[in-house]
């Protein structure tokens, strides 16, 4: 980034040896800063200076709420360095997957997963998904991030009915064959494509993610 290159440690070796996967809000311990009921407000504070680890000081904020309706994750993330940092969010929701899952959102654009080799591509949608309307998650493992996403997933799976709503421009669909879950990641960056959000001094970027009881069945 800006023309300088950061050598970044594995952030959870057992889970991926080779990358600095997901960054640290997902293995750093979070400040409590307040809390009730159905409420619970969180810091992190990144300094870039560790060794090995993101190179930008940052400051994240993730307020929790549970409402009758559903849970709600509002997550920002605020610049506190004197130059540019390039910056991502995204949130890791996992859902219970059985064969009679059915899943329904709206994209454009589906970009395959990056390798080692190279990085991923655009390409059109899949046979069903992404195309509004309900279907089935395929066999063999999904690991690919939804261009354009609509705003709103519907989740039904037996007698249950999930609407799941954020405001990231980025579906990702994690669906690893075999198992019996499932995840609708929201993303406001494209896996093997980071940096291309940039944050100024003082700037800030956020994602929000609404789980609750689908209402609406029209599409499930």
């Amino acid at each position: 980034f800006g023309g300088r290159h950061w050598p970044l440690k594995p952030t959870l070796p057992a889970c991926d040896a080779d990358h600095a996967l997901h960054g640290e809000g997902w293995v750093r311990r979070w400040a409590l800063r307040d809390q009730t009921l159905d409420r619970a407000d969180m810091r992190y504070r990144h300094r870039g200076d560790e060794q090995g680890a993101f190179p930008f000081a940052y400051e994240a904020a993730q307020a929790v709420r549970v409402a009758e309706g559903g849970l709600r994750i509002d997550l920002t993330l605020m610049n506190l360095g004197e130059g540019p940092m390039p910056a991502g969010l995204g949130l890791h929701p996992y859902f219970h997957r059985t064969p009679d899952t059915r899943v329904s959102f709206s994209a454009t654009e589906m970009w395959t997963p990056p390798t080692n080799e190279a990085a991923g591509a655009l390409g059109p949608l899949p046979g069903g998904l992404g195309a509004g309307r309900a279907a089935p998650l395929p066999g063999g493992t999904l690991d690919h991030s939804f261009v354009n996403f609509s705003g709103e997933a519907l989740i039904k799976t037996g007698d249950i009915r999930m609407a799941l709503r954020s405001d990231a421009p980025i579906l990702h669909v994690y669906a690893p064959a075999g198992a019996d879950f499932f995840c609708l990641e929201p993303i406001t960056h494209l896996p093997g494509a980071f940096g291309r959000d940039v944050i100024k001094p003082g700037g800030q970027l956020s994602v929000s993610l609404r789980i609750g009881v689908a209402v609406d069945d029209r599409q499930g």
